[in-house]
C-alpha cells in the first residue's frame, strides 16, 4: 500500500512537471500565434506543417475599473449602459460588448473604452494530426 508520504511526493512531481509541460505548451502557441496569418478583422487563423494542422485563435484579458465604469455609466446612460452590462459592472456578453463598441456613440464608446484594460492572453490552439499512410501536409 502507498503511504501518503509517497502519494504526496509522485503528486509534487507530477505537478512540477504538468506545470513545466503548460509553461512550454504556452511558449509554442504564442510562437505559432506570431505566424499564423489572420485575416482583417478575425481572431481566428489556420497553419499547417508537417503533416499538422492547428487553428489558433486570439485571446485578450480585459480588466474593468469599476470607478470609470460608474462614469461611463453617468456619460451614457443607464438605458445605453444596460444593453451591455449588468448591474455588476460587467458586460452581459462578448457579442454585446464588441457591437456597442464598434457602433455605439463614439462619446459613449470612449467613456466605456476608459474603463476597460485589454492585455493578450495566451492564444488558443487546436491540433490535429492530418497525416494519413506516412503522407502529410508541409
Amino acid at each position: 500500500m502507498e503511504t501518503l508520504a509517497n502519494l504526496l511526493s509522485e503528486g509534487m512531481q507530477l505537478k512540477a512537471r504538468i506545470d513545466a509541460d503548460k509553461a512550454r505548451l504556452a511558449d509554442i502557441n504564442r510562437a505559432i500565434e506570431a505566424v499564423a496569418v489572420f485575416p482583417d478583422g478575425k481572431a481566428t487563423a489556420h497553419v499547417a506543417a508537417g503533416g499538422f494542422r492547428a487553428t489558433v485563435q486570439r485571446k485578450t484579458t480585459v480588466k474593468w475599473d469599476q470607478a470609470k465604469l460608474a462614469n461611463a455609466l453617468d456619460a451614457i446612460g443607464g438605458e445605453a449602459f444596460s444593453k451591455v452590462f449588468t448591474y455588476e459592472f460587467k458586460p452581459k456578453g462578448a457579442k454585446q460588448l464588441k457591437a456597442f463598441l464598434e457602433f455605439g456613440e463614439p462619446e459613449q464608446v470612449d467613456a466605456v473604452k476608459a474603463a476597460m484594460t485589454e492585455t493578450p492572453a495566451s492564444p488558443s490552439v487546436k491540433f490535429e494530426c492530418v497525416m494519413e499512410d506516412g503522407d502529410g501536409i508541409d
